[in-house]
């Protein structure tokens, strides 16, 4: 049942975000792996609301980004400098790039490092949540792990 409520929950999240203009969190857990959370519809200082994906793979970048759009990350830091729905100024973006979207039926982020020639990163990793099931999968690496989510508040 529990399950059940948690694949709905996902489904109706942006509704209830509309209606209740509050964040989510939703925590994805794998065997063998450390747990993924995504933190959703954050209020940020850019006037948009980012969504974040935190995981101890991701090095070199603030992984943030409004939906459908990129977030920019300095290339010393790794802090998040700016955002973007802007794949031209993505792309020429010196250091750590995030895109994330979220469609009808899935969450989706990918995350990598740009040279500033404005030709797409190379993505280090990506991530999607099937809305509908909870299941996600990460991709890192060459592997890929299967993760189940659930929204926790």
């Amino acid at each position: 049942m529990r399950l059940v409520f948690s694949v709905l929950f996902l489904w109706l999240l942006p509704l209830l975000v509309t209606a209740q203009s509050r964040a989510i969190v939703v925590v994805c857990l794998a065997n063998n792996a450390a747990p993924i959370t995504l933190d959703l519809w954050r209020q940020s200082v850019f006037g948009v609301e980012l969504h974040c994906i935190d995981a101890r793979f991701i090095r070199g970048l603030t992984p943030c980004a409004p939906d459908s759009g990129y977030g920019l990350s300095e290339f010393s830091t790794g802090r998040l400098q700016r955002v973007t729905n802007s794949e031209a100024e993505a792309f020429g973006n010196v250091g750590g790039i995030t895109y994330m979207r979220i469609a009808p039926l899935t969450i989706e982020f990918w995350g990598g490092q740009g040279t500033g020639d404005g030709d797409a990163p190379v993505r280090d990793w990506t991530y999607t949540v099937d809305r509908v099931s909870g299941v996600a999968l990460l991709q890192h690496e060459g592997t890929r792990t299967v993760y189940t989510c659930g929204v926790v508040r």
